[in-house]
C-alpha cells in the first residue's frame, strides 16, 4: 500500500488472521507519515547586514511537528554544533570579516532542510590622516583646502569635515588610501580646528 499523505496523527493497520480449527489472532502496528522537510527561517541578522561588534545574535524559526536534532555550521571552523532546537545562537563571537552561518534541522523519520545567510562583522575602526593644513600653521588668505587619507579594510561609508565642532561638509563619495579634500573659502581672522 503506497501513497499515503503525510500527516501527523497516527494511523493503524491491523492484520488478523483465523486458522481452519477457527482460532483467531490479529496484530496492530501505529505509525505517522512524515514526508514533509522541517521549515528553517533565519529571521536576524538579516542577509548581507554589517556590525561593529563579533557578538551577532542569531534568532531563527524551526517548524516541525517531530524535530529530532538541530545544529549550525559555519566558516569560523565551527561545523554541526548542536543545540536545543527552538534556542537561539546569542553568547557567540563571530570572526571578524564575512560569516557564512548554516542552519539544519532533522526530524524524527530523517526529513532534513537548512537556511543560511552572510554577514560581516568589523569592529577595526578606520585610521585618517590629517595631511594639512598641519598644527598651528597659518594662511594668509582665508581659502584653505583641507586634505585628509582615509583606510580602512572595508569600504568607507563617508567622511565629514568638523570645523569647529560642527559637521560642516560630508563626502559620500570616498575613494580609501587615496588623498581626499574639503575646501573652505573666506574664512574670517582667526583659529579653528579641524
Amino acid at each position: 500500500w503506497t501513497g499515503l499523505s503525510s500527516n501527523a496523527n497516527f494511523n493503524t493497520w491491523k492484520v488478523y488472521i483465523n486458522d481452519t480449527s477457527g482460532n483467531q489472532n490479529s496484530s496492530n502496528v501505529s505509525f505517522s507519515v512524515d514526508i514533509v522537510n522541517p521549515q528553517v527561517t533565519i529571521n536576524y541578522p538579516i542577509n548581507y547586514s554589517n556590525f561593529s561588534t563579533k557578538l551577532v545574535n542569531v534568532n531563527f524559526t524551526i517548524i516541525d511537528a517531530s524535530l529530532s536534532i538541530c545544529w549550525y555550521s559555519n566558516n569560523s571552523g565551527k561545523t554541526n554544533n548542536t543545540f536545543t532546537c527552538g534556542t537561539n545562537l546569542t553568547t557567540h563571537n563571530w570572526i571578524e570579516g564575512i560569516n557564512n552561518i548554516t542552519i539544519y534541522a532533522n526530524d524524527t523519520v530523517g526529513n532534513r532542510n537548512s537556511s543560511d545567510i552572510t554577514f560581516r562583522v568589523d569592529t577595526i575602526v578606520p585610521s585618517i590622516t590629517l595631511i594639512s593644513p598641519i598644527n598651528n600653521s597659518g594662511d594668509s588668505d582665508g581659502n584653505i583646502t583641507f586634505n585628509y587619507n582615509v583606510t580602512d579594510a572595508n569600504s568607507i561609508s563617508n567622511c565629514s569635515l568638523i570645523f569647529d565642532e560642527i559637521v560642516n561638509q560630508t563626502n559620500l563619495s570616498v575613494t580609501k588610501d587615496t588623498n581626499q579634500n574639503f575646501t573652505l573659502n573666506n574664512l574670517a581672522i582667526g583659529s579653528y580646528n579641524w
